[in-house]
């Protein structure tokens, strides 16, 4: 266990003997070769405050919305915020089913979800909107990742290992 001495904290965790560049050395814990940084943020509290922020976003930014980045808030900003909280919010709900405990399977059914309804704006099925947007879908890729990466950072426990 070392002690780090600017917080007094005592954590699990080795500092690698050889220093990777002068000052800096990487921390090793007994189960990985490198750890990366956490928040340890509690994961349910989190997620519905996300939830709730995405869905106050629809009641301001709207058509009707005259803020700065007007283009891109009442264009894309859903685009990308939605698929961050949903991919989060079924981490949370479905946790229990298999397939949707890991991160990259909920950000590829989001992102799925999202290539069928702009597909069908495409197709003119008007589903959760009317018009196709090819930048649409790359909002979702963007959203579900950032979820995934998110996740990674600030839940740790709820994490898959990371492979070396």
């Amino acid at each position: 266990m070392a002690r780090i001495e600017e917080s007094g904290l005592d954590v699990p965790f080795e500092i690698f003997s050889q220093e990777v560049a002068p000052g800096h050395s990487f921390l090793k814990s007994p189960d990985w070769q490198r750890t990366m940084v956490s928040l340890n943020l509690p994961h349910k509290p989190v997620v519905v405050a996300i939830c709730l922020v995405a869905a106050a976003l629809h009641l301001v930014t709207g058509p009707d919305y005259a803020g700065p980045f007007r283009a891109f808030v009442t264009g894309y900003l859903i685009d990308l915020v939605l698929p961050f909280s949903l991919v989060l919010l079924l981490g949370v709900g479905l946790a229990s089913v298999p397939v949707l405990g890991q991160p990259l399977a909920r950000a590829g059914l989001v992102i799925g979800i999202g290539v069928i309804v702009e597909g069908s704006q495409y197709l003119g099925i008007p589903l959760f909107g009317r018009t196709f947007d090819p930048l649409d879908l790359l909002m979702y890729v963007a959203g579900a990742a950032a979820a995934v990466g998110f996740e990674r950072l600030a839940f740790p426990a709820h994490s898959p290992p990371h492979c070396s």
